[in-house]
């Protein structure tokens, strides 16, 4: 009985032992690097990893993640708060597999991710947007994906979009609510272009899977063009949330068609430039209603160049 008594203490007092062992420490800011090594503990500037995965997983949450040269750094799930910046001219690359995600966001609803400097590349998704407070891409570029931004969350969520190219994807950017809460977004100094094929869009807003008051969205000083369907398209439906597009100081050219509202959603323009389109701008659909606060250029289209419904300035 002693024995057994004996044995039993000492796996007690082991447990206790490996209980109080830490696990891997993390850091406030780790750093990747073409040269770098996923097997360094830390990540450090001294001892960079390879892959953002690798960083990610050395970073406590609300960290940063820094870029020390140009490389592919791999795709990423994001489950924390966490920046990932690449400041020094470098190009921060990701090369996103066939029907893959660059980086998949299903934080939570306090996290805020912000990603500056990336060059995301292919895939289904450049950047693809489950769950989070919010996300905010600074002077990136996307390129030949099925959508380069898919911003669809869950609960109530913004997103920033400011200084980045959205090229020869199929669709630029798509903003919609997928839940019960409020989704918002604004894009600043954004260019949307050659995003090609059937329903090939610059971007993309839509209401019609959202059971929240609202999916709100405003481009400012912005460019979607020659994109193989519309250069703005906004969609909603009876019973869903009210969706719409605030367009300021923004141009709609060469696209087939400049500026859709499709099934009750509303697009607002001012001081903005609608040419060279096919079709100016459409509003035939369901209720669609597009207004003009009369300050707006809408010429050298083939066809629907009319001044759109006005709203008086105020």
């Amino acid at each position: 009985m002693k024995y057994i008594i004996t044995i039993i203490a000492i796996g007690l007092a082991l447990a206790v032992t490996l209980q109080a062992v830490p696990a891997q420490a993390q850091s406030a800011r780790t750093f990747v690097s073409p040269t770098g090594n996923d097997s360094s503990k830390d990540c450090s500037i001294t001892a960079p990893c390879r892959t953002f995965k690798a960083a990610l997983a050395a970073t406590n949450a609300g960290g940063e993640i820094s870029v020390l040269g140009t490389a592919d750094y791999g795709t990423l799930t994001v489950n924390k708060a966490i920046t990932i910046v690449n400041g020094d001219g470098f190009e921060a690359g990701i090369m996103v597999p066939f029907n893959g995600k660059g980086i998949w966001i299903t934080a939570g609803p306090n996290d805020a991710v912000n990603l500056r400097g990336l060059t995301i590349e292919g895939g289904a998704a450049g950047i693809w947007f489950d769950s989070g407070q919010s996300l905010t891409v600074d002077n990136c570029m996307f390129h030949r994906a099925d959508i380069a931004i898919s911003f669809g969350p869950t609960a109530t969520s913004n997103l920033l979009v400011s200084n980045s190219l959205l090229v020869d994807n199929h669709v630029g950017a798509l903003v919609a609510g997928l839940g019960s809460g409020t989704v918002s977004a604004v894009f600043n100094r954004v260019q949307a272009s050659h995003n090609g094929g059937v329903g090939g869009i610059g971007i993309l807003v839509s209401g019609v899977d959202s059971t929240g008051p609202a999916v709100k969205v405003t481009v400012y000083d912005s460019i979607a063009s020659a994109n193989g369907d519309s250069g703005f398209f906004v969609t909603t439906r009876s019973g869903y949330a009210a969706t719409t597009l605030m367009l300021l100081n923004s141009v709609a050219a060469n696209n087939d068609r400049g500026l859709v509202a499709v099934g009750g959603a509303t697009i607002r323009v001012a001081h903005s430039a609608v040419t060279g389109n096919n079709l100016g701008w459409d509003a035939s659909t369901g209720g669609g209603v597009v207004q003009s606060y009369d300050n707006n250029y809408i010429d050298g289209n083939h066809s629907n160049e009319g001044a759109p419904p006005s709203i008086a300035l105020k």
